[in-house]
């Protein structure tokens, strides 16, 4: 059952236990913006299908004096762990001012603290000014303080057909007589891929490799030396696990160390968004660190608003995952 609705200063707060409790209004607000609200959307899709068990989730909504829907917030688990604490607005950045953004976030953190154990929002990730708020608001509220470093500072993106950028004639790899192909991953793929992972990220390797196959949700980029009988070996994978009817995120890219430098990660990522707009996608999504290289590849694929120096993109943000102190909280899975 839902939360009782509670309305203060003009602001309504709901909070939901089950996905499909979640009103059509709220879902048709981040429908509007899929890819500002891709690490809270395609989540929800997948417990209203079935997809994944709705057990243990929870979204708090935060409405305005208008009804219209302007934050909403998710705790959700994962067969891998319990994600962040996840916040989209509906509000556009140039709009927001920090008194804004401190008002609102106080009256969410308000509204939140009875009803969440605190030891479960063990991070926060939202558009800059909305992370920074939340995370002061929570600290004053619960006393669990955040860390000055983020765990994550990056640039949220995305590419469409029209932004894709087309490949170079003359690759790396075909000068060094090396052959690659780029497909879906497989089963025979998963221990190769469990491998990545853990490189990527030292948790649940072997689960996460086995899930993206299940799921269809992974690429591989293989590469073999030309005329040798060499084995295919993988270079590079490519993981979209949140995805919409028409919005695709891109949530992994990582290449061997071994194959760096070659143009694997560009020639897979842009692969794989043709892929995804050859089956309807409209928008590909991702986030990249902002003190990560690879900002510079996805902008020769075409991901907007990466390149230093070019105007400002709507939808393009700065985002923030802020953690809080670790002895406090209970680690997830990020």
């Amino acid at each position: 059952m839902p939360v009782p609705t509670t309305i203060t200063n003009k602001l309504r707060f709901q909070c939901h236990q089950q996905a499909k409790e979640v009103p059509r209004i709220v879902i048709e607000a981040m429908e509007a913006q899929a890819t500002q609200a891709n690490h809270i959307l395609p989540s929800l899709f997948k417990y209203l299908s079935g997809e994944l068990p709705d057990s243990g989730n929870t979204w708090f909504i935060v409405y305005g004096p208008d009804e219209r829907v302007l934050y909403v917030a998710s705790c959700n688990r994962t067969p891998l762990g319990d994600y962040p604490l996840f916040i989209f607005t509906t509000i556009p950045t140039d709009r927001f001012t920090d008194d804004i953004a401190v008002a609102d976030m106080k009256f969410l953190s308000d509204h939140m603290s009875p009803i969440i154990h605190h030891e479960r929002i063990y991070s926060v990730f939202a558009i800059d000014v909305v992370a920074e708020a939340f995370a002061n608001a929570w600290y004053a509220k619960t006393g669990i303080e955040p860390y000055r470093k983020p765990f994550y500072d990056c640039t949220g993106s995305f590419c469409t057909k029209r932004d894709l950028k087309p490949r170079r004639q003359m690759t790396v790899l075909s000068t060094q007589g090396i052959d690659y192909e780029i497909r879906r991953g497989t089963k025979v793929d998963i221990p190769e891929i469990a491998v990545l992972c853990e490189l990527f990220a030292q948790e649940s390797a072997r689960l996460e490799a086995t899930l993206l196959v299940e799921q269809n949700a992974v690429w591989v980029h293989r590469v073999r030396r030309r005329g040798t009988d060499d084995e295919w070996e993988i270079a590079s994978i490519a993981a979209c696990t949140r995805n919409t009817a028409t919005m695709a995120t891109i949530t992994k890219v990582y290449t061997n160390p071994d194959w760096r430098r070659n143009g694997c990660a560009e020639r897979l990522t842009r692969e794989v968004c043709k892929q995804l707009f050859a089956v309807g996608k409209e928008k590909v999504a991702l986030f990249v660190g902002n003190d990560n290289p690879a900002r510079f590849v996805y902008d020769k694929v075409g991901f907007v608003g990466l390149r230093d120096g070019t105007p400002r993109v709507q939808g393009v943000d700065r985002w923030l995952e802020i953690g809080f102190d670790k002895h406090r909280v209970r680690q997830g899975h990020c």
